[in-house]
């Protein structure tokens, strides 16, 4: 009884939420991640891709990848991952394992002249119903360095949400949320999601060795203020995994007294919290963060920063 009484207590010590990860394993969704997340290359040059797969305890495993492009006439890769630059333009590089797929881009130039890479960026990601903010666009060669002959089309996913000129002026027009994009000399930019009106999004970033993924939605709707938690949002679960809004993403004890706790969750995907139901006086600015908390412990999974 001595020795099963000191293993609890050095299992509950040491082990955090792991000691209610041996009575309720976490499960999260399999995954597939190439790595790099983006590809430029020169007319018969090659790169080495990568693809890692992380098994339903978000784990590292080995896996034998299927890799192939679109189109190949533009670029092929071999079962190893090796990507070949056939000629100039864009292709799609596809990591395969059973159901599971990730795609990354593939810019292939014919000198170092050409547009090779396209980031863009945005002062601020939330706009009020007809603010205006300005992005801006680098656009850079094979060897990173920086070009101003290129021209830049800007894109919006939503135009009745979020309009967008030639300029890379974007204005809100309505509430809800758009996905912003630039393109220069066919090569695609990253994209950065944009929400307009009474709404603030995050996206879910892991932390303290947990998984967290997946996007976060704190809007009012008729009146009420309303959390949604995406149909991709994905966590590790332990005995007592609990969603909170919080100013602070580090302390399980600050996030517990100082945030709102807004309900358990057993299974990933999709879910809804009615904030003002359960706490009246919560405004849509009052909290920076959507926590995902191991409450026995005082751990946190994971945290949406909301913008």
């Amino acid at each position: 009884m001595k020795n099963w009484i000191l293993t609890l207590t050095v299992l509950l010590t040491l082990g955090g939420c792991i000691g209610t990860d041996l009575v309720d394993d976490p499960i999260v969704a399999e995954r597939l991640v190439i790595f790099p997340d983006r590809i430029a290359l020169l007319v018969d040059n090659t790169t080495q891709a990568t693809a890692t797969f992380y098994n339903q305890y978000g784990v590292e495993e080995k896996v034998a990848i299927s890799w192939s492009t679109q189109p190949t006439s533009i670029a092929t890769v071999d079962q190893d991952g090796l990507v070949s630059a056939a000629a100039p333009g864009q292709a799609l590089l596809i990591a395969a394992y059973g159901a599971l797929k990730d795609t990354v881009r593939i810019a292939v130039v014919l000198n170092e002249n050409a547009a090779a890479s396209i980031d863009i960026s945005v002062p601020k990601t939330s706009l009020a119903l007809g603010e205006k903010t300005t992005f801006t666009a680098v656009v850079k060669n094979i060897n990173d360095q920086p070009m101003t002959s290129s021209t830049i089309d800007w894109f919006s996913t939503n135009e009745s949400v979020l309009t967008i000129d030639a300029n890379g002026l974007a204005t809100g027009a309505g509430i809800g949320a758009s996905t912003v994009y630039a393109i220069a000399d066919g090569v695609y930019s990253n994209e950065i999601e944009m929400s307009v009106g009474q709404i603030r999004i995050g996206t879910f970033v892991s932390a303290n060795g947990y998984n967290a993924s997946g996007m976060a939605t704190l809007q009012v709707v008729n009146g009420e203020l309303i959390l949604q938690l995406g149909e991709n949002f994905m966590t590790d679960f332990a005995l007592g995994t609990f969603v909170y809004l919080a100013n602070n993403n580090t302390s399980g004890t600050a996030i517990r007294s100082e945030g709102v706790e807004l309900g358990e969750i057993k299974t990933n995907g999709a879910h809804t919290f009615n904030v003002t139901q359960k706490f009246p006086a919560v405004t849509l600015s009052q909290y920076k963060y959507v926590i995902i908390l191991c409450k026995p412990a005082s751990i946190p999974f994971g945290y949406a920063q909301l913008n």
